[in-house]
């Protein structure tokens, strides 16, 4: 398997991983709505654009390099804040 598409994989169950998170803390009661909106929005963004490299890897070429990392990257800072407002 190539290296792309291996860590692609693992972002994708990281991505699936915060939405699910972000569906119990829902669920539970116990995380604020922003919480909720920004956990689910960065998991959903990291799944979907690691879901796209790991499909097609050949959409992952140097011109949009970038835009993909950026997009990983985004997803991945929006759960992070979202992890951190449910600790409040």
């Amino acid at each position: 398997m190539e290296r792309k598409r291996v860590y692609s994989v693992l972002f994708a169950c990281f991505g699936f991983l915060a939405v699910t998170n972000a569906a119990v803390g829902f669920q539970d009661g116990t995380w604020s709505t922003a919480a909720v909106a920004l956990t689910a929005l960065g998991g959903a963004v990291t799944f979907l654009t690691a879901l796209a490299v790991a499909v097609r890897p050949a959409v992952f070429t140097d011109q949009t390099r970038a835009g993909t990392i950026a997009a990983l990257a985004a997803g991945v800072a929006a759960f992070a804040v979202g992890t951190v407002l449910s600790l409040l």
